[in-house]
């Protein structure tokens, strides 16, 4: 799948977390490339033997798109299973442990919100519901 990414946003996104606003770009692809069902395959490149392709397989649509859009930025969801994720950023692998927290009480009856268990990313940074 080919992206079209913004040269300002991918030089921000490769910057790190060195001003406010690359912390807030670095997060909000962290966060793309890591909240959500996606199950990252490794395929080979038909038109080049030696080359491996990454398809992501989602719930929908919508959800492989974000998924790729975090990759075009640099933020490439490498690996999932039941209890940690791999995301290589910009090079960098990194690995995030799944913490189950317990679920939220129920809310009185009369209000209508819903409320879901979510698994957690334990990191340097994420520490609450990524949902």
């Amino acid at each position: 799948m080919s992206v079209k990414v913004d040269p300002q946003l991918l030089e921000l996104s490769k910057s790190g977390r060195d001003t406010e606003e690359a912390k807030h770009v670095h997060d909000f692809f962290l966060a793309l490339a890591a909240c959500n069902t996606i199950v990252p395959l490794i395929v080979d490149d038909k038109s080049d033997p030696t080359a491996k392709l990454m398809d992501y397989q989602g719930e929908s649509p919508d959800e492989q798109a974000l998924a790729y859009a975090a990759a075009a930025y640099g933020f490439m969801l490498i690996e999932r299973t039941s209890g940690h994720i791999i995301i290589d950023i910009h090079g960098e692998r990194q690995r995030y442990i799944f913490h189950c927290f317990p679920p939220p009480p129920p809310p009185p009856v009369s209000l209508p919100f819903l409320y879901y268990d979510c698994p957690s990313l334990y990191s340097h940074f994420i520490d609450e519901n990524c949902c």
